[in-house]
């Protein structure tokens, strides 16, 4: 596959995951109010208060999105951006946690687009129940731990964080969009993404550890 037909399949994959993402919300949005129109009827305030909270939802999502593939305009902590990753779906299936990272130390915006990315990549690994670890220093290098039964990196993961056309060649994988999107995104920033042990502690997957720009 020529570097021109990654790319466009890479868009087109981004497309399809953005417009399957806010289907459901629109839908649910779309549905609520048609269920209002035509008078008042003793279920309106339920079908408004639906409305509401998928029109909060799609919002949420639109700015996840928005700062994980478009780029931050601001400083973000690690709990801002917990905050952000509460609109992804799979992220409120795991836990998150942090460890060693003060929660007033703000990350500038392209770091804190890396560890955006590397968290999405992470919660959506986890699996049903999991959990994922943020720890390490600031001015450091800072690891993300998947924990859970089913809990595994995406296969071809550490191919893809070393080397842009073996990223680029899984771009005909739909189900690889973000781990390709977050080694992109982290090599473009100068940022370091790798994974140095075939397993983490207690035979688990292996920790990611994440290099900043300037650290």
């Amino acid at each position: 596959m020529t570097a021109n037909a990654s790319s466009l399949l890479l868009a087109e994959l981004v497309a399809a995951r953005l417009c399957h993402d806010f289907s459901g919300l629109t839908g649910t949005l779309g549905g609520a109010l048609e269920s209002v129109e035509g008078g008042a009827t003793a279920e309106d305030d339920e079908a408004l208060e639906m409305a509401r909270e998928a029109a909060a939802a799609l919002g949420l999502r639109l700015r996840l999105w928005r700062g994980a593939w478009t780029g931050m305009s601001e400083e973000m902590t690690i709990p801002d951006l917990f905050a952000l990753l509460a609109a992804l779906p799979a992220a409120r299936r795991v836990r998150l946690e942090s460890a060693g990272i003060p929660e007033d130390v703000a990350f500038a915006p392209e770091d804190a687009r890396v560890i955006l990315n590397v968290l999405i990549l992470a919660a959506e690994s986890a699996g049903e129940g999991g959990g994922v670890l943020l720890a390490g220093q600031p001015d450091g290098d800072l690891a993300v731990m998947l924990e859970g039964r089913a809990a595994t990196w995406p296969p071809g993961l550490a191919a893809w964080l070393a080397d842009d056309v073996a990223a680029l060649a899984a771009c005909d994988q739909p189900r690889a969009i973000q781990g390709v999107l977050t080694a992109l995104i982290a090599r473009a920033s100068g940022a370091s993404l790798s994974l140095l042990f075939a397993t983490g502690p207690g035979g688990g997957p292996a920790p990611l550890l994440i290099r900043l720009a300037g650290v």
